[in-house]
């Protein structure tokens, strides 16, 4: 048997391989040899029960497209950052969230690894610049910092892929590029994290256009262009499934369009630049000694300090500076840029660039810079050999490298055993069944001040996330099926967080406008900060351990019946009449864009004793009522969130779901008793699903006719009887 320039490849390129794979064991052996998990910040407060969520709906054979357990109920799919279609997301069917979240984070630290090294020896053909390269990016302080946020990890593995990409369509622009480069935007896309696709598509963008600029003929160029063009397209319909339910959900969400001063939260400051050469500078959280603006990982920018040596000297060194050209000029953009306001090229980015003010913390554009970086001190190492030094003496430098790196990975992420998340908070056995009944915590801010502060990660102790699993601090109940009237949701819809910040004012200020403001939220237990007090007399405490808990007096129901509508359009108008005083929703409903209940309907009403609703079945995206309105219509008002792709059906025939109170479902029913069905059935889903399905249908196809021309052309070169 003969051996193939592609098994060649691959064993030229094994050794490398092979040691990155060590030197990321070592790094993250925490998680890849001792068994444990990823717990700390965001993990904790947002992914896991998500994902739990996620796990429930794969496990029942049901597509995860509602979230009913937090703040009134959120779509998924649409949620930005819930990334379903995403390949990996399958393996939630069979393993449970905390596995899941470390399993996921480590297979996309050796997909960057990978990626990086392949982008880092496609420019420099030195094996050994590639691997100090790849264990740069994919072991420094950018990703590694970043394993708390699962999609954003996800997604920054695919900047080195994409690159490879754009490279292959402005040297080899043929089908098969176009087809392998449409594959990685749609999975970049599909991971989640729109910021980072974002930043990783301009990336690319300014490649291809560097190349096309350099290479000095316009047909060469536009050839380019177009085959790029081409690959984003159809990434981007391939991708479908994901960001088109995301344009609804964020035009509806806060948001949608951040003011200039709201984008520019987090920046790399000029004094955090000293991260490049000394992470620690401003202490550690591991440590509890964090004393830098912000936090760690937002400007943790650190490559290791003589990869970083080796890229400024290739940026600056006459024998390199030109194919060092390109990651010098976005390595410096890019840190400018990350200095938000301060730097001066944000803001005209902000004004320039369509979609960037759907993001906040200019500090993330430091990705491309450490990518850059990485690439330019594969291109350092690789001019060393070219400049005689002795093969010895790099592989010392380069050992130097991998240690340096992995050492500082290696702190960068608390983890506990697996057993530490079997742990049931004693607060569950207060929360009502989320058929029933919702949790209202407030004043979260100050138990995250406690246990998810960014300067102390705290004590990598058992006990310590107990006692934070113990406070039911929003979103924590969701691993536990609790649903929560609040939440922690960074896309959430905008009307249902207006209406629960008018419940938390009214509690915080003793207002007698709490309890009916509660009800319409169907909250029967309130939670506070352990010792927290509070003397309403609709609040009764209860024993509880870590928080203090009061049920809601009177009970509140998830749905029922008014004799009366008010059609109010506007948000200041609508929120204005929910906490006026003379507000009951128990005897009347706002109506927002809809006619409600008619004039002759309203009059003719008979007593409210003669109505009642009985809830029956429910699922997350189901729900049934039985209800009976007397001799009268009546509006059936469901507290559950308004959002487009809510269906109901009254006795067999479709009725209009109409905004009520701002932000919940409401429904017309006639007189007599009815069943009354909501399903959340959205039509932008379907056809997301159908373009995505034809998206992923034109890539294979277009790869099929690219491996079939192929062998084509290999039969027509073979001689004669040849094999």
């Amino acid at each position: 048997m003969t051996e193939t320039a592609g098994t060649r490849s691959w064993r030229w390129h094994a050794v490398p391989l092979l040691v990155l794979a060590l030197v990321a064991v070592a790094a993250l052996h925490r998680m890849a040899l001792l068994g444990e998990r990823l717990y700390w910040g965001d993990l904790s407060l947002y992914f896991v029960p998500l994902f739990e969520h996620i796990r429930s709906s794969l496990y029942a054979g049901r597509l995860p497209l509602w979230n009913p357990l937090v703040l009134c109920g959120q779509p998924i799919v649409g949620n930005p950052q819930a990334p379903v279609f995403y390949p990996s997301m399958a393996a939630l069917a069979v393993v449970q969230a905390w596995t899941f979240v470390t399993a996921n984070a480590l297979m996309h630290v050796a997909l960057a690894l990978v990626g990086a090294y392949a982008l880092a020896y496609r420019f420099t053909s030195d094996r050994l610049g590639a691997v100090v390269a790849a264990c740069s990016f994919g072991l420094g302080g950018y990703l590694i910092s970043r394993l708390q946020f699962p999609s954003m990890t996800m997604a920054i593995a695919y900047l080195p892929w994409l690159l490879l990409a754009a490279d292959r369509l402005v040297t080899r622009p043929g089908a098969g590029s176009v087809a392998a480069a449409a594959a990685v935007v749609a999975l970049l896309i599909c991971a989640g994290h729109g910021q980072v696709a974002y930043m990783a598509l301009l990336c690319a963008t300014a490649y291809v256009a560097w190349q096309g600029a350099i290479g000095g003929r316009a047909r060469g160029c536009c050839r380019a262009l177009a085959a790029y063009g081409a690959s984003v397209g159809l990434g981007l319909l391939a991708s479908a499934a994901h960001w088109l339910p995301s344009l609804q959900l964020l035009a509806l969400s806060s948001r949608g369009d951040l003011t200039l001063a709201q984008a520019d939260r987090f920046t790399l400051t000029p004094g955090q630049l000293v991260n490049f050469v000394a992470p620690t500078f401003f202490g550690h959280p591991a440590s509890g000694s964090y004393w830098g603006p912000g936090n760690l990982w937002e400007p943790c920018v650190y490559i290791g300090l003589v990869p970083f040596a080796l890229a400024l000297w290739a940026a600056t060194s006459a024998s390199t500076r030109r194919r060092a050209a390109f990651w010098t000029i976005v390595a410096f953009v890019s840190v400018v840029v990350a200095m938000g306001r301060q730097g001066g090229l944000y803001t005209v980015a902000y004004i320039l660039l369509p979609g960037l003010a759907a993001f906040h913390d200019p500090a993330r554009f430091t990705l491309i810079t450490t990518l850059a970086l990485a690439v330019l001190c594969a291109i350092g190492m690789a001019a060393l050999r070219g400049g005689g030094v002795a093969r010895r003496y790099r592989l010392a430098l380069a050992a130097v490298c991998l240690i340096d790196v992995a050492w500082f990975a290696s702190g960068l992420n608390p983890t506990l055993s697996a057993r530490a998340f079997d742990h049931r908070p004693r607060a569950l056995a207060l929360a009502p069944d989320p058929r029933e009944g919702r949790v209202m915590s407030m004043r979260r801010e100050v138990v995250w001040s406690r246990y998810l502060n960014y300067d102390d990660f705290g004590p990598e102790s058992a006990r310590y996330a107990h006692e934070l699993t113990d406070t039911l601090t929003p979103n924590t109940g969701m691993r536990f099926g609790v649903a929560e009237a609040s939440g922690y949701e960074p896309v959430p819809i905008q009307a249902v967080t207006q209406v629960e910040a008018l419940c938390r004012k009214a509690v915080a200020r003793l207002d007698r406008r709490a309890a009916p403001l509660l009800s319409l939220l169907n909250a029967r237990l309130l939670l506070l900060p352990y010792g927290a007090r509070c003397s309403l007399s609709a609040l009764q405490p209860a024993e509880a351990r870590g928080v203090s808990a009061f049920r809601i007096t009177p009970t509140s129901a998830r749905a029922w019946l008014v004799r009366r509508t008010v059609r109010v359009d506007g948000q200041h108008r609508a929120l204005a009449v929910l906490a006026d005083p003379a507000f009951d929703p128990l005897a009347v409903a706002t109506v927002s864009g809809s006619p409600g209940l008619r004039h002759d309907e309203r009059a003719a009403g008979s007593a409210m004793e003669e109505a009642w609703v009985v809830p029956g079945a429910a699922d997350a995206t189901t729900a049934h009522f039985l209800a009976h309105t007397g001799d009268a219509p009546a509006f059936l008002v469901w507290s559950a969130a308004a959002y487009p792709g809510w269906r109901a059906v009254v006795s067999g025939r479709p009725a209009r779901v109409e905004r009520t109170n701002w932000a919940l479902c409401g429904v017309v029913v006639p007189a007599g008793t009815h069943d009354v069905i909501f399903r959340y059935e959205p039509e932008i889903v379907r056809a997301a699903i159908y373009s995505g399905a034809a998206g992923v249908f034109l890539i294979t196809a277009l790869w099929g006719w690219r491996v079939g021309s192929a062998v084509s052309r290999r039969r027509k070169a073979a001689p004669h009887g040849g094999t």
